[in-house]
């Protein structure tokens, strides 16, 4: 197989994901709320909100576990001249290593998920030293029993394509294939190939979380209490059944 470098597949990530409107409009409508100067981005992959982060707050760190990613962010805020931004090379279990007092942590994209129970707790505790409010977007795969993660119905564990976008003038077809781990594990299967077959394959596994299971570790935790909600919570063109965001503020 004839390999995609890092770096061209960070340009894959910038053309496939693109800048949705409704999280931007989204960021406002918490910012305005609860009046939110300083933030944090996590994951922030390789940074395609870093224009609006640093038009709508005050000041934002975009922390990512990959230190590659953040090598990408801050080649582009040297690009785009932008000075309210600073990166982090962060593990989301240790936010309290910023050690930095900000007031929200916006956790996007199911970042969450990504860890057990045991270690979303670990996450609560640490950010309670340093983050007055907490953003929680979140995923339930199997809500009211429908198996689905967006536009994606899960029905076979087939590849199939799932997205065809252009890169330096080449296009490039995703494939994806998903697998359910009993209740609660999903793992996403990723296909790259581009029309000189050139190609590239990755996987990651997510833990699901329904509503419910969400608020028994953050009540178990007695650090932070709810103070908003979006259930089936619709941004972009995505299907929204299972998609929910928790707005969390420190006890």
């Amino acid at each position: 197989m004839n390999e995609i470098s890092y770096d061209e597949r960070a340009k894959f990530y910038d053309n496939e994901v693109t800048v949705d409107s409704t999280k931007i409009d989204f960021f406002r409508k918490i910012k305005e709320a609860l009046n939110i100067n300083t933030s944090i981005y996590c994951p922030c992959a390789t940074g395609i909100y870093l224009d609006s982060f640093s038009k709508i707050f005050t000041q934002s760190i975009f922390a990512d576990i990959n230190p590659n990613m953040i090598k990408k962010i801050s080649e582009k805020l040297g690009l785009k001249k932008i000075s309210n931004i600073t990166t982090e090379v962060i593990d989301i279990k240790k936010m309290n290593e910023i050690n930095q007092k900000i007031d929200c942590i916006f956790v996007l994209d199911q970042a969450v998920q990504y860890i057990n129970r045991t270690d979303f707790k670990k996450f609560l505790i640490n950010s309670y030293y340093i983050s007055k409010y907490i953003v929680l977007d979140m995923f339930d795969f199997k809500k009211e029993g429908i198996l689905s993660y967006f536009n994606s119905n899960f029905i076979t564990g087939d590849f199939y394509e799932s997205k065809r976008f252009k890169v330096d003038g080449k296009t490039v077809v995703r494939t994806n294939k998903h697998l359910f781990y009993g209740d609660n594990k999903i793992t996403f299967y990723y296909h790259y190939k581009t029309d000189d077959n050139r190609e590239y394959s990755t996987e990651f596994t997510l833990n699901n979380y329904s509503y419910k299971s969400t608020l028994d570790v953050i009540n178990e935790t007695k650090l932070y209490k709810v103070i908003n909600e979006y259930k089936d919570y619709q941004m972009g063109d995505y299907d929204s059944l299972g998609h929910f965001i928790i707005i969390l503020e420190k006890i």
